[in-house]
């Protein structure tokens, strides 16, 4: 399996001359993965012009009407879904992943899906970049050029756009976005995490308009699930999620059951856990990823209540294996 501290950085290919944009062409497909941002059109505007400039043609697959040319088409293969490239043979392969936060709304209104369906598909172009070669060279927000040259492809240079202007004043990161930085650099390895916050997550709506936060809820009324999601979609491995929760004295004395895994594999792991006092409570899961999938917790009531408060925390996700 690929580790991210393997693929390329800025730096690898920043020294010397671009060379000849030509040279190896006769025997090699180029290939730029450009995952849905608010920034991508630019991109593709930038690839396209460099490849002009350079007597190339840049080429959009799609999966729908787009078929791959022939690597002596002197062609730049341009798409947002690594599955729909990587059975290239003799390929070079680039990824650009800026501006990730943007990624679910853009996805939302280039493919005409609803919110929650957009950020599982978003992670999932993410998560699917793990097929990809380890020589793969990655463009992030933390390793794109200062001066804008970048060379994507050994004799392929082109002048990178400008980040997108942000407000003035210094904000708390998105929600998603610090549930996609785990992608920041390349596929996630063995040691990177992030933080789902409770904002990513769905709730019980029972006495909803009560509440402070939706997060914080009055555990009374029958069994039912009090939480679940977000279905950030995750490469394969080993996944922990570690939990944090507080519950108050009544809600204390109930048990509940918490579960870490991927509906698509229909198979989760699961805890059972009565606190029995009041506090501030964590507990970790583990389950094996064996392909790209949607990830789900939940928490589950898994009986009557008569009163109590239970809030969740959040909680961190870690690549293990």
């Amino acid at each position: 399996m690929m580790e991210s501290g393997e693929n390329l950085k800025i730096s690898d290919l920043q020294s010397g001359d671009a060379g000849d944009p030509h040279e190896g062409a006769h025997s090699a497909n180029r290939c730029v993965v450009i995952i849905p941002s608010a920034e991508s059109e630019r991109w593709i505007t930038e690839i396209r012009s460099a490849a002009s400039a350079n007597g190339l043609h840049a080429v959009v697959v799609d999966g729908q009407s787009s078929a791959l040319p022939d690597p002596a088409d002197h062609a730049i293969i341009i798409t947002h879904d690594p599955m729909l490239v990587c059975g290239l043979a003799n390929c070079h392969f680039a990824v650009i992943a800026v501006d990730l936060e943007t990624s679910p709304a853009e996805v939302s209104r280039t493919f005409h899906i609803a919110a929650p369906e957009a950020t599982r598909v978003a992670s999932a172009l993410l998560a699917n970049t793990w097929v990809l070669p380890k020589e793969t060279f990655w463009v992030s927000d933390s390793t794109r050029p200062e001066h804008g040259e970048l060379i994507l492809f050994p004799g392929f240079k082109i002048r990178a756009p400008e980040p997108r202007v942000l407000s003035g004043h210094a904000e708390a990161p998105l929600p998603i976005n610090e549930a996609f930085s785990i992608f920041a650099d390349g596929p996630p390895a063995v040691g990177a995490q992030a933080r789902w916050s409770q904002e990513l997550f769905s709730y019980d709506h029972r006495r909803i308009a009560e509440r402070t936060h939706i997060y914080d809820m009055d555990i009374t009324g029958p069994a039912r699930a009090l939480l679940f999601g977000p279905y950030v979609s995750l490469p394969p491995g080993a996944w922990r999620a570690s939990v944090r929760f507080t519950v108050d004295e009544d809600a204390a004395t109930h048990r509940y059951r918490f579960e870490w895994g991927t509906p698509r594999e229909n198979g989760y792991v699961s805890v059972l856990c009565r606190p029995g006092t009041s506090g501030i409570f964590e507990l970790a899961l583990d389950y094996d990823w064996t392909e790209v999938a949607p990830a789900e917790f939940r928490i589950i009531l898994t009986q009557g209540s008569l009163g109590g408060e239970f809030s969740f925390l959040g909680m961190v996700v870690e690549r293990t294996g």
